[in-house]
């Protein structure tokens, strides 16, 4: 089953990604719903489309560590306390590239953040302080880059 339900994940992603690179100006779905597809991120703030939903487990980065994640970032937005990059892998016990006694990659942690910072949860300071110059690693400076359609990479 694991097989046919990867093989389902895989076509659903091809037609959301070549659909919205078809129809650049009127695709139905939004720069965050396209990005969490190509990146491999569960699209849980994507409500009002719901193809994502039987393939939880095909996606790099599940339901449950999105929300974990953002409950995390929620709870220091509403406290008006921002948190560094370094302080989220901290959080999770990530520990550059090649080290990690969580689930948390920092490539995960990227992916995810970038898809919530495009869905425009919280706002422009929390996300300047999270990836704030010598506070991050470069790599995580793209979290707040505009996305654009020509960043999707079918792989």
């Amino acid at each position: 089953m694991k097989n046919t339900n990867e093989a389902n994940f895989q076509l659903m992603r091809f037609n959301i990604l070549s659909t919205s690179l078809a129809n650049q100006e009127s695709s139905p779905f939004s720069s965050a719903y396209i990005y969490a597809w190509d990146a491999g991120v569960y699209p849980l703030f994507n409500d009002g489309a719901d193809w994502h939903k039987p393939f939880n487990a095909q996606f790099k980065v599940t339901e449950s560590e999105i929300d974990e994640l953002s409950k995390l970032l929620d709870e220091n937005w509403l406290a008006k306390k921002p948190i560094t990059f370094y302080e989220l892998e901290d959080h999770f016990d990530v520990k550059g590239t090649s080290y990690t006694n969580s689930n948390w990659e920092r490539w995960k942690l990227i992916t995810a953040c970038r898809y919530m910072y495009l869905q425009e949860l919280f706002d422009t300071d929390f996300w300047a302080s999270l990836v704030e110059n010598g506070k991050c690693p470069s790599e995580a400076l793209s979290i707040c880059r505009p996305f654009k359609l020509t960043d999707i990479y079918f792989m």
